[in-house]
């Protein structure tokens, strides 16, 4: 299993340090444990994968581009790799096209970035049981894998929505999809 957060400057700027870092923190429960980050000059990423898959959910192609995988994609429904399944999709995502992600059949979610042309990817599977929490500030969007991630960040400033709210109060979930915040 991989749990991600990925966050993405919405400038030519590298996406805050601090926030960077509580991301990383934020990752687990977990002191002991220990997150691996890449980046580049747009794009910080973390994620920690607790090996249930038996591969990496990371791919890096030589143009700076890459993607992080949780789940299994299961590309045209059969048993593949799951590390070649992300290179496949990475590829094709790059190239702008789409079609190996309408030929998949597990429960995963993908991020993908290019550097060529400043494009971040959120990729899930068709019922979303693999999904992504997002979250766009005016300088950068980020993103994670859980949202206890983004609602723990104290370093984004973030409006509660009283509707919301008290949907969770009232019937134990949110209606729709929003989330407790406003931004």
């Amino acid at each position: 299993m991989t749990i991600m957060a990925r966050i993405y400057s919405r400038s030519n700027e590298q996406p805050p340090l601090h926030i960077c870092r509580e991301l990383k923190r934020l990752l687990s429960r977990y002191e002991q444990d220990t997150a691996v980050e890449f980046g580049n000059n747009r794009v910080w990423m973390a994620k920690m994968d607790i090996g249930a898959f038996g591969s990496p959910g990371s791919y890096f192609d030589a143009d700076g581009g890459f993607s992080l995988l949780t789940g299994e994609p299961l590309i045209d429904g059969s048993v593949h790799y799951r590390a070649s399944d992300l290179e496949r999709l990475h590829t094709d995502l790059s190239k702008g096209d789409w079609s190996s992600t309408e030929r998949t059949r597990g429960a995963f979610c993908v991020a993908s970035s290019s550097p060529k042309n400043h494009e971040v990817r959120l990729i899930t599977d068709r019922l979303g049981l693999r999904g992504f929490y997002y979250m766009v500030c005016d300088e950068f969007v980020l993103f994670a894998t859980a949202f206890r991630i983004i609602a723990a960040l104290t370093s984004v400033r973030k409006t509660v929505d009283l509707g919301a709210v008290a949907e969770v109060a009232t019937f134990g979930m949110l209606l729709g999809d929003r989330t407790i915040f406003l931004r």
